[in-house]
């Protein structure tokens, strides 16, 4: 023993779970299911799927909620979780609750991610995890593009239990402003990480249809 401080081990892509979400209504999309739209072939949520089951991370886990009938499928071919949400009508908030609640508390780390940003690929999601892994894995990694905050974001073990034990009383933005010392910027040079399809203009700008 020579009283140096233990090195703590880093993280392997098995160590994280991620947990995406895909309980939304579409409400401004109108009648169209924006998660289900085509694009490249594909419908997007497969994209975002796609993304995050490819990485090799220990799980993925798709909370659902408004048309789960037709996502589940989906989810079920690419090999990740899903997890129901009966609340999804009250939000985003409700269906992160759900998926911290779904996924144990045995993880080293949880990312967060959203079903409807097509445009994040395999590569980008690994990218940010070894920005996490080697700078930042004790707290929390969120990218940047242009000074605008994006997705998907990297908590720690720490962090992702605070939030997880939180339960309803669990509010995202003020639990960022309150750790915001804990908060790693990883500026982007791909727009993808702050593009989300949530109006028809967004989806011509893509093409999606």
């Amino acid at each position: 023993m020579n009283g140096s401080p233990a090195k703590v081990p880093s993280l392997d892509r098995h160590d994280v779970a991620a947990v995406l979400l895909a309980a939304g209504r579409s409400e401004r999309m109108g009648a169209t299911n924006k998660l289900l739209m085509q694009w490249r072939g594909q419908p997007l949520i497969t994209h975002a799927l796609n993304a995050y089951t490819h990485v090799g991370f220990g799980g993925v886990w798709v909370v659902t909620g408004f048309e789960r009938d037709r996502l589940a499928p989906l989810i079920s071919q690419s090999g990740a979780y899903e997890v129901f949400n009966p609340d999804y009508r009250q939000g985003h908030l409700s269906s992160l609750q759900a998926g911290l609640a779904a996924i144990g508390d045995h993880w080293g780390g949880v990312v967060i991610g959203l079903a409807d940003q097509p445009l994040i690929t395999c590569d980008e999601v690994c990218e940010l995890f070894s920005a996490f892994r080697s700078g930042s894995e004790q707290g929390i990694l969120i990218p940047f593009y242009h000074d605008r905050e994006g997705h998907p974001r990297f908590f720690s073990r720490r962090h992702f239990l605070a939030m997880r034990q939180a339960g309803p009383l669990l509010n995202p933005k003020r639990y960022l402003a309150a750790n915001h010392h804990a908060i790693v910027r990883v500026n982007s040079v791909n727009p993808s990480v702050i593009v989300d399809i949530d109006t028809p203009a967004d989806a011509e700008r893509i093409g999606a249809a």
